[in-house]
């Protein structure tokens, strides 16, 4: 309940890809190999919604396109996960590392916001 502050970020450009075959399990002597061939699925828009004061993302979304429709679907599915909230404050960017930014940061996990 009360106001929330929240930090939209988009990464645009993200390459679908899918490895042309399975990995290769590790066995005695082998180490766990990956295939390096891959099959291009074109280029996808992540757009997600960074909670400030909870320190957490609270609506993503993927798709084809980053049009003014997009941003406004993830900015009413965003609105929509606290009916309660008596106003909003939205931001667009405003991670601490900005070249990294939220969508960045859930493109690597292993990295982190922030990190």
């Amino acid at each position: 309940m009360g106001e929330r502050t929240v930090s939209l970020d988009e990464m645009t450009g993200i390459q679908a890809l899918e490895r042309k075959a399975p990995d290769l399990p590790m066995r005695p002597g082998k180490i766990h190999r990956r295939e390096f061939e891959y099959i291009r699925h074109g280029t996808q828009t992540l757009i997600a919604s960074f909670d400030v004061a909870q320190g957490q993302v609270i609506a993503a979304s993927v798709g084809e396109t980053r049009t003014e429709a997009d941003y406004l679907a993830q900015v009413q599915h965003t609105v929509g996960t606290d009916p309660k909230a008596t106003k909003w404050h939205l931001g667009h960017g405003l991670l601490k590392y900005p070249s990294i930014g939220i969508a960045g940061a859930l493109c690597r996990p292993s990295r982190g916001i922030g990190h």
